[in-house]
């Protein structure tokens, strides 16, 4: 299909925001739904009714208003956008409930595992004992004595 000319793009700026898709192929009908939403994602548009919208002053304010005392699932059945997990969730963050607790010390990153290095005269003597010996690239025989790559034993 051709290019997007720039009053198409105008036209479904206006139709997707208001309506989304449904409004934007009747707007557009020689566009194909992919066409309209791919175009659409490009251009980093949203449906009004999309419940991934920005959430507005009025919702928050909403929230403010009745989720403590009504809670989630009344919040929910006025604010038919938006789930209840998204209504727990922009709760947590707008009255202050998901604030990080000072008492919780997290751990840090693991410490790296020192590598054992072995030298030659070490793995030779390992083949002469009677280790066998893989392909480097082959999968390990035993994972518990799987020492180095190209020899597997218990040594």
């Amino acid at each position: 299909m051709a290019a997007w000319t720039p009053v198409e793009v105008d036209i479904l700026t206006a139709a997707y925001r208001d309506g989304g898709l449904p409004a934007a192929r009747e707007a557009l009908p020689h566009r194909s739904s992919k066409a309209i939403t791919g175009k659409a994602a490009y251009l980093n548009l949203t449906a009004a009714s999309s419940p991934f919208s920005p959430w507005t002053a009025e919702e928050d304010e909403v929230l403010r208003q009745f989720y403590r005392s009504e809670g989630s699932e009344f919040c929910a059945r006025v604010l038919t956008r938006r789930s209840i997990s998204a209504i727990r969730h922009r709760a947590g963050i707008i009255l202050g409930t998901f604030a990080p607790r000072a008492d919780i010390v997290l751990p840090g990153p693991a410490k790296p595992r020192p590598k054992v290095r072995r030298t030659f005269e070490q793995q030779l003597a390992a083949v002469q004992a009677g280790a066998k010996l893989e392909r480097a690239w082959s999968k390990p025989v035993a994972a518990p004595g799987y020492t180095m790559a190209g020899v597997s034993a218990d040594w």
